[in-house]
């Protein structure tokens, strides 16, 4: 069976970054192991698990493009912001503000191996090609069940 007429992208792997963050809010920053993970089957998101000591896994997702705007200057309104640390002894860190006004987390990132891992994410799945990986299945089959 040939797949000559094909347009459908190849199949790509998910793609994970393992690191540590610091959660800077509370009395004492606290280091948590996190993963960033991207699947092109969801191209628009980057997923981040938090793994907290004695806690479940939380998980957030996040839009990726605004991931990559976000280690360059502010971006994100209401419960997502991102930017860089405002102060210029910390020029490499990434500053993640996750939350709502009464119930926030600020956990800071290393930026270069962010920035990094984005660009492997944009070498599998290339900005603007995105609607091309998509998995319109799920949706197909809701609307005809």
């Amino acid at each position: 069976m040939s797949d000559a007429g094909s347009t459908a992208p190849p199949p790509c792997r998910e793609l994970t970054w393992s690191t540590t963050t610091r959660q800077l809010t509370g009395v004492c920053p606290l280091s948590l192991a996190t993963t960033f993970r991207y699947r092109p089957q969801e191209p628009f998101t980057a997923r981040i698990d938090f793994r907290l000591p004695q806690a479940p896994t939380v998980t957030w997702c996040l839009d990726r493009d605004m991931l990559m705007a976000g280690t360059q200057s502010p971006t994100g309104i209401g419960d997502v912001r991102i930017g860089p640390a405002p102060s210029p002894h910390h020029a490499d860190l990434v500053l993640l503000h996750l939350g709502t006004p009464e119930e926030n987390a600020t956990v800071s990132i290393e930026r270069k191996p962010l920035v990094h891992w984005l660009h492997t994410t944009y070498a599998q799945v290339p900005a603007g090609s995105e609607s091309e990986h998509l998995d319109w299945q799920p949706f197909r089959d809701a609307l005809a069940g």
